[in-house]
């Protein structure tokens, strides 16, 4: 599983042209799941705060939500999650997932070592089991080693959605990895 070049000059151009971090808000506490100052654009109460601030702790999701979901491999930039028996894994298990009413897929892609996905999560588990599960069970059957936890954003409406969609599907191209988009070959839509 060698490095992939296309992701090196990914990783080198976000290094140079990052954002800037908003005013009042630490760069290490940008990409933290847990930041250690709420930035004032999150509008915190008693109601959302566990929606808002601590990432994968909702409670059940009314059914029907969609989710953007992304979950990253611990070893970053190597091709873990395209070859043939892993994502043939990956794709029974979610769709056994699915038959069982856990989750219901949209749209999944696995690009070399992360997974994007569009779900709902219509079944009585709470969407942090049906993912840690997933997990688990690829972990269990091919070795992979995942970050901790994953990120989600509900979408809230059908042209989120659909920027979404497109930009999980433009992935593969953005990273360098492919020229058209509809040669990839890690991806399941409906």
């Amino acid at each position: 599983m060698g490095r992939l070049a296309p992701f090196d000059r990914l990783r080198a151009k976000d290094a140079a042209e990052g954002p800037e971090p908003a005013e009042g808000i630490e760069p290490s506490s940008i990409f933290s799941p847990y930041p250690s100052t709420i930035p004032p654009w999150i509008n915190v109460s008693e109601e959302n705060i566990f929606l808002t601030r601590f990432p994968c702790t909702s409670p059940l999701i009314p059914e029907g939500e969609v989710f953007f979901i992304t979950i990253g491999c611990a070893k970053r930039w190597t091709a873990q999650l395209t070859n043939d028996p892993v994502w043939k894994s990956i794709l029974e298990t979610v769709l056994l997932r699915e038959e069982r009413g856990e989750i219901c897929i949209r749209l999944i892609l696995a690009m070399p070592d992360h997974l994007h996905g569009l779900f709902s999560f219509p079944g009585s588990k709470p969407m942090k089991q049906v993912i840690r599960d997933f997990k688990s069970w690829i972990s269990f059957n091919h070795d992979i080693e995942w970050e901790r936890g994953f990120f989600d954003h509900r979408i809230r409406n059908w042209e989120s959605g659909f920027q979404k969609g497109e930009y999980i599907r433009d992935n593969p191209v953005r990273a360098g990895l492919i020229e058209n988009r509809d040669d990839w070959k890690s991806i399941y839509a409906r």
